[in-house]
């Protein structure tokens, strides 16, 4: 045992090790040559340099045991500062990596488990989500922001992501327990908030709005049915005709001036209600959304956003962290202790769960950046804060944190 564990250790340092080389390389080749060089000369290179940076973070999040997204953030940003820009090739693909990211958050909900602790869960989520919100709010209205802007850099760091939340509980024990389903639940509770509060903020009142909302109550619902009750296709074939509805949706979002991202959410949850998706299909879906998709879709937001002074960065996100992360380690400590009476030990480790913020942290960074809302350096404020939190939140959940106990 003692020498499967010291392999284990030895093979993970290999790994990170490599991981650590590659992305080494890679900064070292855009410094050396000159600003823009190969972006200047190739329409191509971003993809490729995003490429090479999303297989480093594979190997470093292997290495490491956290969630691939958040070295794939980072690198990004760290490429980004060394003079890499964007391409239309990138900006594409990461369009399309943050709508499917989407549809899959709203494939994951579930339904079942949510409505057993419905009012626990909307209790804990509502409350580890607004108090972040509103403490943030007032800081950044104090400071000199619009009440608008203060309310999407909040929302940036108020949200949780489920996907980073499953799957640091999958690593654990806590999934087992009714406690954990609770939990899970709550973060939903938490996300969804996100999303919606976020939506809403980037509308602007128009006949076409009213349209797109009319769209989203009625279309997915229908599609989900549609799925469900049409003659069996090839799994190539369900693939191709999600992929194609998901940039039919980025197209009539753009048309509309509205992100993708609540559209793409409600899709995923009326599939994920009808139970559409066959196993097959899922399973090719979610390779190309998380092989490639979506982690093009988190570095090319760390290239976009890295475009701003250093030390503004440093300055925004420790103002960001040092509000958004005590309120919502507070909220949800206080969440816990009232509504799940149930857990006698690791409140505070708990705490730090819904702390995890990945996915929509760095969606809405990237696209108040892209729609001339926020600065790259508030952006990149955003997302580094959450990458922060994200990897506090990882390492601080331990294997044992609820034992057997349940609610």
């Amino acid at each position: 045992m003692i020498n499967s564990d010291s392999d284990e250790r030895k093979i993970k340092r290999l790994i990170g090790g490599t991981g650590l080389l590659l992305a080494l390389i890679l900064i070292v080749i855009n410094l050396i040559l000159p600003k823009g060089f190969l972006t200047d000369h190739s329409k191509m290179y971003p993809v490729a340099v995003a490429s090479g940076a999303i297989f480093s973070s594979v190997l470093l999040a292997e290495a490491f045991g956290v969630a691939p997204a958040v070295f794939e953030v980072l690198l990004g940003f760290i490429i980004g500062l060394t003079g890499v820009k964007g391409s239309e090739a990138l900006e594409i693909l990461g369009l399309m990596g943050s709508a499917s990211l989407m549809f899959f958050a709203g494939l994951e909900i579930d339904l079942e488990s949510l409505s057993k602790t419905f009012k626990r869960s909307l209790a804990m989520g509502t409350l580890s989500f607004v108090v972040p919100l509103m403490a943030t709010t007032v800081l950044l209205l104090l400071i000199g922001y619009t009440p608008k802007i203060s309310l999407i850099i909040a929302t940036g760091v108020s949200t949780t992501s489920v996907a980073v939340v499953y799957s640091i509980f999958r690593k654990t024990n806590i999934l087992r327990s009714e406690a954990g389903q609770s939990l899970l639940a709550a973060t939903m509770v938490a996300d969804i908030l996100s999303i919606v509060t976020f939506s809403v903020l980037m509308m602007s009142v128009s006949y076409l709005l009213i349209i797109y909302i009319l769209s989203i109550i009625i279309v997915p619902p229908l599609l989900g049915k549609a799925f469900k009750r049409m003659p069996e296709l090839a799994h190539e074939a369900e693939v191709k005709l999600i992929i194609t509805i998901l940039l039919s949706i980025i197209l009539f979002s753009e048309v509309v001036g509205i992100h993708a991202v609540l559209y793409s959410f409600m899709l995923g949850l009326a599939f994920s209600g009808m139970g559409s998706l066959r196993k097959e299909a899922l399973r090719k879906l979610e390779g190309i959304v998380f092989g490639f998709l979506a982690p093009m879709f988190f570095t090319s937001a760390g290239i976009e956003i890295a475009s701003g002074s250093p030390i503004s960065y440093i300055y925004i996100t420790l103002i960001l962290l040092g509000i958004s992360y005590p309120a919502k380690i507070l909220a949800s400590y206080l969440g816990l202790r009232t509504f799940c009476k149930g857990i006698s030990r690791g409140l505070f480790k708990l705490s730090n769960v819904f702390a995890a913020r990945l996915t929509m942290s760095t969606i809405i960074a990237y696209a108040g950046l892209t729609s001339g809302l926020l600065s790259p350096s508030v952006s990149g404020g955003i997302m580094l804060s959450a990458i922060i939190a994200t990897l506090i939140s990882g390492l601080t959940v331990g294997k044992n944190v609820l034992a057997e106990e349940e609610l």
